[in-house]
């Protein structure tokens, strides 16, 4: 006999649980829940799945599957994800000794790119132990990973951002993302601008495999580095440990709007 059970990790960032205590009623009678660990088990193929790469935007799916080789049925009682944002759907049947199960766990990578390390906490009555914990693991390869701007090992979304038109008075900002496509760590030494009055904000911390991250330019006033048309362009040199080019470039431009 078999059973599928099916969970959707779709993950919207970490959430911390709550012991929720206002309004609590400590006269309240309370309810006794018997659970207890018993003579079953769940046998694991493996409590570990790697996904290696994925690309941004795909879902990866992976099933656990499990076999009873204990001595009397067990019960699922909860399958929860770490994230605490998706409520699972299992059977309540009991699993019979020598019956197998499946969980199916599925990782939605949209809008998440970078390493992911997630756990599935499975809660089953009559075996031992009582808990198992599953975890997934894998890194999400940006999007501007394959279709960007590759230089060196690091890949950027843009290395020539156009703000089209600032208006007069407020400045302009642009956030430069990138992952290091490479195998080894990067840092960035520093970030020149070639122009006064120009402010970056870069991680000051090694950029490990995989890792994305951003660099943040913004200058304050753009009507004071434009040309007589109000075009403006500020060029900006990024120093790093990469062997394989050390120097990137970067180009922030746009235009002044004019009153009228």
């Amino acid at each position: 006999m078999r059973f599928v059970l099916l969970f959707s990790l779709l993950l919207a960032g970490p959430v911390a649980a709550q012991a929720g205590h206002e309004g609590h009623d400590h006269d309240a009678p309370t309810t006794t829940v018997d659970v207890r660990e018993g003579d079953g088990h769940l046998g694991f193929g493996s409590e570990n799945h790697a996904f290696g790469s994925v690309r941004e935007g795909e879902t990866a799916e992976t099933v656990f599957r499990f076999t009873n080789t204990g001595t009397e049925p067990v019960t699922l009682t909860e399958v929860r994800a770490s994230c605490g944002c998706t409520t699972p759907r299992y059977t309540t049947e009991p699993v019979a000794p020598g019956a197998t199960g499946e969980i199916a766990v599925a990782y939605n990578s949209t809008g998440r790119p970078g390493p992911f390390d997630k756990t599935v906490t499975v809660v089953a009555d009559g075996a031992s132990p009582r808990v198992t914990t599953l975890r997934i693991t894998g890194t999400v390869a940006a999007d501007f990973a394959t279709s960007g701007v590759r230089q060196g090992a690091l890949a950027f979304d843009a290395d020539v951002w156009d703000l089209a038109e600032v208006p007069t008075g407020e400045s302009a900002q642009h956030a430069f993302r990138f992952q290091n496509a490479g195998t080894a760590p990067i840092r960035i030494r520093a970030v020149t601008p070639a122009a006064a009055g120009v402010e970056v904000v870069f991680p000051d911390r090694p950029i490990f495999a995989q890792d994305v991250a951003a660099i943040v330019v913004t200058v304050t006033d753009p009507a004071a580095v434009a040309s007589a048309n109000g075009r403006f362009q500020v060029g900006i040199s990024v120093e790093t440990t990469d062997t394989d080019r050390p120097t990137k470039s970067l180009l922030l431009r746009g235009r002044v709007a004019t009153g009228g």
